[in-house]
C-alpha cells in the first residue's frame, strides 16, 4: 500500500468508520489497526507525525490515536467550549457562495463546521472544492448570543453551524 493510500485509509478508519466502537473522546486502540487493519506502529507513527494538519495524536501511553476533527460518525471528542477570536474564516467554492448565503454554514456529512483563524489557511481548503472564496465569520457576534466554539490542538475552530447573518464574504477575494 503506498504512502497516500495509507494515509487515506487511517483518515477513514479514525473519523469515519462507522462499524468501529471509539472509545470515549473518539480514541481508537493502535492494537486493533494494527491487527486488523494492516498497519505497523511504525506505519501509524509515520503517518500522524509527518500530517502536515497535525490532524492526528496519540496517547500519552502510544496505545490509543484519534482524529482531532472531520468526523462524520457521532463521537463526542471531549473538547470543552472555549470563547472564539472575534473572527474567523471559512474557506469553500464559489458555487456554493449562494446557498451559504442563503442557508449558513452547516457539517454537512461531519459533525462541526470548521473555521480558520487566517485567510490562507482557508483559501487552501475553498481551493479543494473549486474557485475559492474566503467567508468572514462574526464569531463575537456568535458566541455573546450563546453559540459555543471549540478549540482543537492544532487551531481548528468547531461550531455546530453558522446562521447566514453572521457570514460576510471577504473582499479580498
Amino acid at each position: 500500500m503506498n504512502i497516500q493510500k495509507k494515509r487515506t485509509r487511517l483518515a477513514y478508519l479514525l473519523r469515519h468508520d462507522d462499524k468501529y466502537q471509539y472509545r470515549i473522546n473518539a480514541w481508537r486502540e493502535v492494537s486493533d489497526l494494527i491487527n486488523n487493519h494492516g498497519f505497523t506502529f511504525d506505519m501509524i507513527n509515520e503517518l500522524v507525525t509527518s500530517d502536515s494538519k497535525q490532524r492526528y495524536e496519540f496517547s500519552n501511553d502510544m496505545k490509543l490515536v484519534r482524529a482531532l476533527y472531520g468526523h462524520s460518525v457521532n463521537v463526542d471528542l471531549g473538547f470543552e467550549s472555549a470563547f472564539p477570536p472575534p473572527i474567523l474564516y471559512h474557506g469553500t467554492s464559489t458555487d456554493k457562495l449562494e446557498i451559504i448565503m442563503s442557508n449558513g454554514l452547516s457539517p454537512q456529512r461531519r459533525i462541526y463546521v470548521h473555521l480558520a483563524t487566517d485567510t490562507e489557511t482557508a483559501t487552501k481548503v475553498g481551493q479543494r472544492h473549486g474557485q475559492p472564496v474566503v467567508l468572514i465569520i462574526d464569531a463575537k457576534a456568535m458566541a455573546d448570543k450563546g453559540f459555543l466554539f471549540y478549540f482543537t490542538n492544532n487551531g481548528v475552530w468547531l461550531t455546530d453551524n453558522v446562521p447566514p447573518e453572521y457570514i460576510s464574504v471577504n473582499s479580498y477575494n
